[in-house]
């Protein structure tokens, strides 16, 4: 099976997949099935993450060392939400796209948290700080972001509505004002 047919199976068995957080649930910090790749198949295994109060994930070793990984040494599981992972068990929690784990664009990807986005880098630190309500990937240098806008779903497909807008660079600085949704044009390449 190729990555890409591999994606779409692991995006289908885990989307019928649910699962209540525990942060959510009230409980301790608890073991967890993931969904992941495996010898060209794809599986879904009992307890092999635990998520932590905080929504902290570690995947255990007996599963870290079943992964497949990436020429920069992550991979891809799917815990109540999808996640990268670095062959030491760092863990960051990733945005979705086109139903899996969202790659890295510019050399960041989008990490949400308790409802607020960031971004992370290829070490899985922390780059920006997650304070924005919606996030665009980067491209050319810049992202589009916004404060106080929310999802509106379309079927099965979201859009951002309402906040004020702006555009950030790599280091998530500000490139001009934020504005209405209704006065923010497309962010411009920096140079």
């Amino acid at each position: 099976m190729n990555n890409a047919g591999a994606v779409g199976v692991i995006a289908s068995v885990a989307a019928s997949i649910a699962v209540v957080s525990p942060a959510a649930a009230g409980h301790k910090a608890s073991l967890r099935s993931c969904t992941y790749a495996f010898n060209d198949d794809i599986g879904t295994f009992a307890h092999c993450a635990r998520l932590d109060r905080a929504g902290r994930m570690s995947v255990r070793p007996f599963h870290r060392r079943r992964l497949g990984f990436d020429r920069h040494g992550l991979a891809n599981i799917y815990v109540d939400g999808w996640y990268h992972v670095r062959r030491d068990g760092r863990t960051a929690p990733v945005m979705t796209m086109d139903n899996a784990a969202e790659g890295f664009s510019d050399g960041l990807a989008r990490s949400q948290r308790s409802g607020k986005i960031g971004y992370i880098d290829q070490r899985l630190g922390l780059a920006i700080a997650r304070r924005y309500d919606g996030a665009y990937p980067f491209a050319r240098g810049v992202a589009t972001v916004c404060i106080g806008c929310r999802v509106k779903m379309t079927g099965e497909y979201g859009s951002y509505v309402g906040g004020r807008w702006g555009c950030i660079d790599r280091r998530g600085v500000l490139v001009g004002p934020m504005r209405r949704q209704a006065d923010f044009r497309d962010c411009r390449p920096v140079h």
